[in-house]
């Protein structure tokens, strides 16, 4: 069954804790999905969620990537331990899970995974929490040479606002 829960890990003892709301508004469980944090103007730490994928039957087999892909982006402020959804725009990304993602320069980049049927999106979207739009990134001629991203590894550059990715899977047949 997909969780709803929020922990949060403090290195340096290491302990973690369940930081999950008691009640409220929160995303519908999920997996799969993608997320990033960053600091509010108050200094608050932020996490943002995107996407993910509904639960899978429990007779479907574990190899098999079988729900309903989620659109919807949210928002939990760790300090207050509450969660609220970002309204969708006109300009939106589509719905994904296994996608990849970071912070970057305090922006939330979101790109490839699985979409509706299985589909391999290559756009690459990003979202500022400032003005709490989203904005699409032009291709360039081999920008896309990285094709569908799924599953891979993130990073994000700490000198420079950039996102590396390494390793994953390219194709629905794990290739």
């Amino acid at each position: 069954a997909c969780l709803n829960d929020v922990w949060i890990l403090s290195a340096s003892q290491p302990v973690w804790t369940n930081v999950t709301p008691p009640a409220g508004p929160a995303p519908t469980p999920r997996q799969s999905l993608c997320g990033g944090v960053y600091f509010d103007a108050g200094g608050h730490p932020i996490m943002l969620i995107f996407g993910g994928l509904t639960n899978r039957p429990l007779s479907t087999p574990s190899s098999e990537l079988v729900g309903t892909p989620f659109a919807d982006m949210w928002m939990f402020n760790v300090t207050a331990a509450t969660w609220a959804e970002i309204p969708q725009t006109a300009l939106w990304p589509p719905e994904r899970y296994f996608a990849a993602s970071g912070m970057v320069d305090g922006r939330f980049v979101v790109c490839g995974g699985f979409g509706v049927n299985n589909s391999l999106p290559t756009d690459v979207w990003v979202f500022d929490p400032a003005t709490m739009a989203w904005a699409v990134v032009p291709p360039t001629a081999d920008s896309y040479s990285i094709a569908s991203p799924i599953a891979t590894a993130v990073a994000v550059v700490p000198s420079g606002p950039k996102l590396l990715l390494q390793g994953g899977l390219l194709a629905a047949n794990n290739t």
